[in-house]
């Protein structure tokens, strides 16, 4: 981010369209000079090619859609698997947010503004700490992320202390808008991988209890230790990784067991046992960890 803010100065005007980043920064190397939206855009894609999940997001003031111009910034979050959140940076203003030292979202900036604390890089603050409080604080009103399902583009919005649903931006059309009130929406873990868990062996009661003579539910009852599920079982993973490679399994914190396929055999021993996996990318960067314990005996 310190260096994507460093490439250009701001010009809210000057718009680059559906140029790649490359390409931007070409041209800004020409002392050409761009929006809020080109300084997220090619911060967003530089974390993107060093293997992390980044977006960009469009937070907007309540009256967007006719209160004049300048209504709306573009920042970027990228998703730390350390701290299993999204976090935002401003790459025009070159500054992330924090409370209590650890880095937060923009949602909770939102939601603990007076608890939130900016922190400025560089050698010399593009904005006083004041200034951009003032400043950042006027678009609390909506934020939107891009998305596509089934092959379609659209923007869900998350109301923030806007409670309209919008039917223009600045005046212009606003097209193809999802409005959602849920955070979980927008705010959801992006690596993350499931463990189900399969018997290797079904029990057949109908058969056990036949082979035992048991006739009622009393004698079920006292020998249900005959139906006690085996703990051997066909451990099944699915994972939502962008560019997956390959997971990595820990058992009972011994090394780690590389996995090409998403099935793996594990047998409980008599005591507490403890599986851990990573889903990991083609850039090697490890996605948020899932660590299940079970207790047998």
């Amino acid at each position: 981010m310190n260096w994507v803010s460093s490439c250009w100065k701001h010009d809210g005007v000057n718009e680059a369209g559906n140029i790649s980043s490359l390409e931007i920064l070409k041209r800004a190397s020409k002392g050409e000079s761009f929006r809020c939206v080109e300084y997220a855009k090619v911060t967003k894609d530089v974390l993107l090619s060093l293997g992390y999940i980044a977006r960009d997001i469009s937070i907007q003031s309540e009256d967007v859609d006719y209160g004049g111009f300048g209504k709306s910034h573009v920042v970027t979050e990228v998703w730390s698997n350390e701290l299993r959140k999204w976090i935002f940076l401003d790459a025009q203003l070159n500054c992330y947010a924090t409370i209590n030292n650890i880095a937060v979202s923009y949602y909770e900036i939102f939601k603990n503004f007076n608890e939130t604390s900016f922190v400025f890089l560089g050698d010399k603050p593009k904005i006083s700490d004041k200034n951009y409080r003032d400043f950042i604080k006027n678009y609390f009103g909506y934020m939107n992320v891009n998305c596509v399902v089934n092959g379609m583009k659209y923007k869900l919005y998350l109301y923030l202390n806007g409670t309209r649903e919008l039917m223009a931006f600045q005046a212009m059309q606003l097209s193809n808008v999802v409005f959602t009130k849920k955070v979980e929406d927008l705010y959801f873990n992006p690596n993350n991988t499931t463990i189900f868990f399969e018997y290797k062996e079904n029990v057949d009661y109908l058969k056990i209890a036949k082979e035992n003579n048991l006739n009622s539910l009393s004698d079920l009852e006292s020998n249900i230790h005959l139906f006690c599920a085996k703990p051997d079982f066909i451990l099944k993973f699915v994972t939502n990784t962008p560019n997956f490679n390959h997971y990595e399994v820990i058992i009972d914190n011994n090394e780690s067991i590389r996995l090409k396929e998403n099935l793996f055999e594990w047998c409980l021993d008599d005591s507490i046992n403890t599986i851990s996996i990573y889903s990991v990318n083609k850039q090697n960067i490890k996605g948020s960890r899932t660590t299940i314990e079970i207790l047998y005996k």
